[in-house]
């Protein structure tokens, strides 16, 4: 048996017809049938039971037909993985980024992947938490990084990279604009500022609010942009992780949220499927790792 046969036997099945799975593999019918003699005698089953000029699979050949397919997907996939690592077919890595991991180390990671494996092309999604987290469950993205607002199943890695000071950003006008630091309860009278995807409000809110204990009146904010002009005109603070030890802006404050007079952390996590794991992953994860240890 071989991974030829296993092949020839899926395309019988799927086209329902010996003819059909000839042609489409360029081979004679007759050709075509003498390969599933073969494997019938090898594997000392019958697979087929021929009627007329059609035929039905046995419970044999229903039970080979279903092991088989997920074999030859294996086998596909070895194949093309295998190609990938020995550059001999071109390769792109999908990754999502939550918005504001620019501020982060990330720029650098990406930059050394890239220098370590020029021939990987990256391509990079910025986007809210439904966003990003949809498209990994869609094979739309091979990871994603971000924090851990939703369980993913246990097909999916959850590796945690680094944690992020939870920290708030006002305009120089605020009351609260010459502050060291403040506690979560004297926010309260004040508008908190999300950024958000338009119809994913309620999301927002809802974290901010159920997750993470914020009991203020709730805005949006649909760009960078948009939330930084909103600062400057208004009351509002912005809730954010300080990913990075610069200053953003000379033209807001920021200072650390704290509750109960210590800081609040979130963690970051590299996401991926389990079963659909990049040929390239490894290498991007060690990288990673040593930037944000």
């Amino acid at each position: 048996m071989n991974f030829k046969q296993l092949s020839y036997f899926q395309d019988i099945v799927r086209t329902g017809s010996f003819t059909e799975a000839a042609e489409e593999n360029f081979i004679s019918q007759s050709a075509m049938s003498q390969q599933m003699k073969s494997l019938e005698e090898e594997l000392g089953v019958t697979l087929f039971e021929r009627k007329n000029r059609g035929f039905h699979l046995t419970r044999a050949g229903k039970f080979f037909y279903q092991k088989s397919q997920r074999l030859l997907e294996d086998y596909n996939g070895l194949v093309a993985d295998t190609q990938v690592l020995t550059g001999t077919q071109p390769v792109s890595m999908r990754i999502g980024l939550l918005w504001g991991m620019t501020e982060s180390v990330l720029p650098q990671i990406l930059a050394e992947f890239k220098e370590r494996f020029p021939s990987v092309q990256l391509e990079i999604m910025v986007g809210s938490h439904e966003d990003i987290g949809t498209a990994l469950r869609q094979q739309k993205l091979d990871m994603t990084i971000s924090d851990q607002r939703k369980a993913f199943s246990g097909n999916y890695a959850n590796i945690c990279l680094t944690s992020f000071p939870l920290y708030i950003r006002v305009g120089h006008a605020h009351p609260l604009s010459q502050s060291k630091s403040v506690q979560m309860k004297d926010l309260q009278v004040y508008p908190a500022l999300l950024l958000a995807v338009k119809g994913q409000e309620k999301i927002e809110s809802d974290y901010y609010r159920d997750n993470l204990g914020f009991q203020s009146e709730f805005n949006f904010a649909y760009s960078p942009e948009e939330a930084a002009l909103q600062l400057m005109v208004s009351t509002a603070y912005f809730p954010f992780e300080k990913m990075t030890t610069k200053a953003t802006s000379n033209l807001y404050c920021e200072f650390p949220l704290l509750q109960n007079q210590q800081p609040i952390e979130r963690d970051y996590f590299l996401f991926y499927h389990l079963e659909h794991t990049h040929p390239y992953t490894e290498d991007f994860l060690e990288i990673a790792k040593r930037y944000f240890r």
